[in-house]
């Protein structure tokens, strides 16, 4: 019965240690470059459309990577 046990034990800790090798997965991270770029270009696209914008860029884990904040003062109601 104590062999039976062992081997069992044995057998299950082989087992979980391959299903957790098969789990994991490589994956692209983006880039601080990357980020910074697109947040411009974004930030550029909203300028020329009239918006003053704050641009955030996140990664897959919803983490900040870029935040872009240029606001212009409004003046008498004007913005300059």
């Amino acid at each position: 019965m104590r062999k039976k046990t062992i081997i069992s034990f044995t057998l299950f800790a082989l087992s979980s240690a391959l299903l957790a090798q098969e789990a994991s997965f490589p994956s692209k991270s983006l880039t601080p470059e990357t980020a910074m770029t697109a947040a411009r270009a974004a930030m550029e696209f909203c300028r020329h459309q009239g918006y003053q914008v704050g641009v955030a860029v996140v990664d897959r884990a919803g983490l900040t990577q870029v935040f872009l904040c240029i606001f212009q003062p409004i003046v008498d109601g004007i913005s300059g």
